[in-house]
């Protein structure tokens, strides 16, 4: 969490006087953040649904059982690895198999949410840890599928390592700064539709699909650096520079934006058939479940039209699948609630048509077989589905916009329930295999409540109650948020809130 969340986390929830029992400091909150809320690390479900891992100190990455919270083993132990280069890591992913894991290390800031790094592998059963590249900090490394090699990027260009026989090979040639960018997302992407990762394994591990941004038209744009400051650069550790970046201001040329796909075994890429207009957006691909086809999202200018593009991976060829429109805009809700049935049938989207955001199934001709989910109430987060119970999860603001919970619905729409039992906002984290959930809790005067519970809703156990937070706080005499509803000109009602003095006087004016 970083210290301007913790700011606007606290000063949101409280307001205090110099009456209080305590006086907080500045340092309280941005040096000490004695304010920071407990929370569980690296935590990652394994492949049987049944166990689950954490980062824990040292650092360490440990098992343990859902069902019983008991400590398994310790898979990794940093303290008893040697290799060279390899002093921490903040992050890891592990491969399909689970006999490799993949650490990220020295993580440099680029903007919001992209970096670069230095990624290691540690395979289970040879007990080695390897650099995956000698050629200077990568990006964005994956792995495949298959477990059998990691894709990366590196100096706006494409490569993929082969973890077999150690070989780094170069998809893409064309990479350059402020010209040309593979497979990762240019400003406008990273910033405005929230990701970082501009390429795709295929689910056979046989093609790669990639974003090619050509920024050449895009007006340049400078801004003073500083030490401190991301992108980190080490020639502003002494004096300031400036940093050059393209960067369209609104109603100015974008990047032209190309989905390429890579074959493996012929080593050749081609280009998807997306048309002759080339100021759109393309905000996400995805693949069909059996890799017959790769989605390509394709949005217009106004963001307010979308059309799902489905392109054959050897050809190129494309096919309109799907069309969205909105007289507003199109919500970012609707690319990432977009999945393909495992079967390879039908296809779960989220759309805004009825006036409030809601999971529709369609089939793979593009026609709509039913609407999951109705009511006057958002469907505010898709969790995904469980093939063998037939089951969609999901988290709707169904009770109050003010607040979220937990869902489920059947397939046939005959069974349909709330797994959350707190008021507030719940947000799931399901194991694999839909087994298992981990909910995150939390309301205007609870800090985070992390619980685990069965799929049908049933809590097993606390896993942080932030106990000692919650008396922390108690110990200061601050205000309660105040909800209330109010109407506007236009007579539409909106919620609100308003925090006080704690020694609230209403006979007196206060400044708002």
């Amino acid at each position: 969490m970083t210290i301007r969340q913790i700011l606007v986390l606290f000063l949101i929830s409280v307001s205090i006087t110099a009456f209080s029992q305590k006086k907080i400091e500045l340092n309280d909150v941005v040096k000490d953040r004695i304010f920071t809320h407990k929370t569980i690390a690296g935590l990652r479900s394994l492949n049987d649904g049944l166990n689950y891992s954490t980062l824990e100190n040292g650092p360490q990455i440990v098992k343990y059982s859902f069902k019983t919270g008991q400590k398994i083993e310790t898979i990794f132990d940093l303290t008893k690895i040697k290799e060279p280069g390899f002093a921490n890591f903040s992050d890891y992913a592990f491969s399909s198999d689970e006999t490799k894991i993949l650490f990220t290390t020295k993580k440099q800031s680029i903007y919001r949410h992209s970096y670069t790094a230095e990624y290691f592998i540690w395979n289970q059963t040879t007990k080695e840890m390897t650099p995956l590249s000698a050629n200077g900090p990568q990006g964005l490394a994956t792995f495949s599928p298959d477990g059998e090699r990691v894709a990366f990027v590196r100096n706006n260009n494409v490569f993929i390592k082969s973890l077999k026989f150690g070989t780094e090979s170069q998809v893409t040639r064309d990479g350059k700064k402020n010209e040309i960018i593979n497979g990762t997302p240019d400003w406008v992407y990273e910033e405005e539709f929230s990701f970082n990762k501009a390429f795709e394994w295929s689910p056979d591990s046989k093609f790669l699909a990639f974003l090619k941004f050509n920024e050449t038209q895009v007006p340049m744009f400078n801004m003073p650096m500083y030490q401190g400051q991301s992108p980190e650069l080490n020639e502003n550790q002494l004096y300031p520079g400036s940093y050059d970046y393209k960067y369209p201001k609104a109603g100015e040329t974008n990047s032209v934006v190309k989905v390429l796909i890579y074959d493996l075994k012929s080593k050749s890429s081609v280009t998807a058939e997306t048309g002759t207009e080339t100021d759109v957006y393309i905000p996400r691909i995805k693949w069909t479940a059996n890799a017959s086809d790769l989605a390509i999202m394709m949005v217009n200018r106004l963001q307010n039209k979308l059309d799902i593009i489905l392109a054959n991976p050897f050809t190129g060829d494309t096919r309109t699948f799907f069309t969205e429109k909105n007289k507003r805009y199109i919500s970012e809700d609707f690319y990432d609630d977009f999945l393909f049935l495992p079967e390879n049938k039908y296809i779960v989207l989220n759309s805004e048509r009825d006036g409030f955001s809601h999971l529709y199934l369609y089939d793979r001709q593009g026609f709509e077989v039913k609407q999951l989910t109705k009511g006057k109430f958002d469907v505010t987060d898709f969790y995904g589905f469980d093939p063998v119970k037939k089951v969609f999860y999901y988290q709707a603001a169904k009770e109050s916009p003010l607040r979220r919970e937990v869902y489920f619905v059947s397939l046939d729409g005959k069974k349909s329930g709330k797994l959350s039992s707190q008021v507030g906002t719940n947000q799931a984290e399901f194991s694999s295999g839909f087994k298992y959930f981990i909910n995150y809790f939390q309301n205007a005067q609870t800090p985070n409540v992390i619980t685990l519970h069965e799929q049908d809703g049933k809590m097993i156990r606390t896993l942080e109650d932030n106990k000692q937070l919650k008396a922390l706080v108690g110990e200061y005499a601050l205000s309660k948020k105040e909800f209330f509803t109010f109407k506007t000109s236009a007579d539409v009602e909106l919620n609100g809130w308003i925090l006080k003095p704690a020694n609230f006087d209403p006979a007196k004016k206060y400044p708002v």
